[in-house]
């Protein structure tokens, strides 16, 4: 009422109990970090935290984040607020060490939420770090770029993979900006394309591209290279690393059709095998199994709660049984496994190998397990880590404390519990594939 002649903002309460001011003041509305990056594009939780029991970082907040409203984030994102270990959800087990180990996955993590809340179009946003702390978001602040908004960048060779770009211009001035991409494959240029945008003042445009990815032998890697030019002079550039896969690749089981039982009420599986040409025998249920067969493979969600929990799994394996068991959104648990083994209801978008020489990531990379193609999603429902009867393979979500893919010897027989969404993405992600 004082000064009637600008919008009001209090830095910290949003919008006020009642909601009666027009500017979203907030102070760290960060969710869980398994929910990035695309929580970042959408802030869907965020403007939950009032009324669902999702907790950010910093605890709940009592104060609404109003829809439709400018977003000023005074504070977000306190880097020293954390302990270093919390950045291992991004940057992997180096971040243990300490402080020093930390700048990858803090970086990372700072651009992802540059990125996100520019793209969703937060007016400002305060990091509260220093620069020794983070600068792999440096760029994603240039006033004139191109950003990308999926962050999946393993391919599968012999695809078009299709990339959401927008060219943002937060200068005066409205000078057309020349964009490019491109890319180059094992140092040769695979594509790419150029086009001139006319974008007003503090706007923006979205352009979708059609990358077509060549078939490739094996894993090939390269870069892909974002580029915005004004007046004939290259303004911003942005390199992302990149590898093609060959979707069937990988080693094909040398077993016999009695050998290998498949139990799979979705199809995927089935559908999987038979691309590859893989001979398996269809069971509907685990006590259908001949004595011949050596390994059985479970379908993702094919268990109920009583499945889930039964102990058959376990005689199964007892018995020299090999089981391989894909994502289940109620994984085995209690008496079905050798482990303490808890499932989560963890949702999340990055992991790490824990043995990259394990015969289950034969052709895979490290990189390849930093989100998925479509919803970015790596794993779901995960295990906490076991304190015994089990090895965890890939590792995730806080302080790595749960197990995407874990394997429990039984005597002379194996159970290779993958929560990691290969099932659900077996027709879609090369890295599932």
């Amino acid at each position: 009422a004082v000064d009637p002649t600008r919008p009001a903002m209090v830095d910290g309460g949003n919008c006020l109990m009642d909601n009666s001011l027009p500017i979203n003041g907030c102070h760290y509305v960060e969710m869980p970090w398994r929910e990035y990056p695309d929580e970042a594009y959408t802030l869907r939780l965020g403007y939950l935290a009032h009324e669902q029991p999702v907790m950010p970082t910093w605890g709940k907040s009592i104060w609404q984040l109003v829809p439709g409203r400018p977003i000023f984030m005074g504070e977000s994102y306190f880097i020293r607020g954390q302990n270093p270990a919390d950045f291992a959800q991004f940057g992997g087990e180096s971040c243990f060490v300490g402080w020093e180990q930390t700048r990858r996955g803090a970086g990372l993590y700072a651009k992802m939420l540059a990125e996100g809340y520019r793209w969703h179009g937060v007016a400002a946003h305060h990091f509260w770090f220093g620069s020794e702390d983070a600068d792999l978001h440096h760029n994603s602040w240039k006033p004139v770029c191109a950003l990308c908004r999926q962050w999946n960048w393993t391919f599968a060779g012999g695809s078009t993979v299709p990339r959401t770009l927008r060219v943002f211009n937060d200068t005066h001035s409205t000078d057309p900006i020349d964009m490019a991409w491109e890319l180059v494959l094992d140092g040769k240029r695979a594509a790419g394309e150029k086009k001139t945008f006319h974008v007003p003042a503090g706007g923006h445009e979205e352009v979708e591209i059609r990358m077509p990815v060549p078939a490739v032998q094996g894993r090939v890697e390269g870069e892909f290279l974002l580029t915005c030019s004004r007046g004939g002079k290259e303004i911003f550039r942005e390199v992302k690393r990149v590898a093609a896969l060959a979707p069937s690749a990988g080693p094909k089981p040398n077993l016999s059709r009695d050998a290998l039982a498949v139990l799979d009420p979705s199809g995927q599986v089935k559908t999987r095998l038979n691309a590859r040409g893989i001979a398996f025998t269809e069971v509907a249920k685990a006590e259908d199994l001949a004595p011949s067969v050596r390994v059985l493979v479970v379908g993702p969600d094919a268990l109920d709660s009583r499945e889930a929990t039964d102990p058959k799994w376990l005689a199964l394996a007892a018995r020299g049984v090999r089981l391989l068991v894909l994502d289940q959104r109620r994984p085995l648990q209690y008496q079905a496994i050798p482990a303490d083994l808890a499932p989560t209801e963890y949702v999340g978008r990055v992991a790490f190998m824990e043995n990259p020489a394990h015969p289950a990531f034969a052709g895979l990379a490290q990189d390849d397990f930093f989100t998925w193609s479509s919803d970015h999603v790596v794993y779901r429902n995960v295990y906490q880590k076991a304190s015994y009867g089990a090895k965890s393979l890939v590792h995730c979500d806080e302080r790595l404390g749960c197990s995407a893919l874990a394997e429990c010897g039984v005597g002379d027989g194996l159970m290779v519990l993958c929560q990691l969404v290969v099932g659900t993405k077996l027709a879609s992600d090369p890295v599932a594939q």
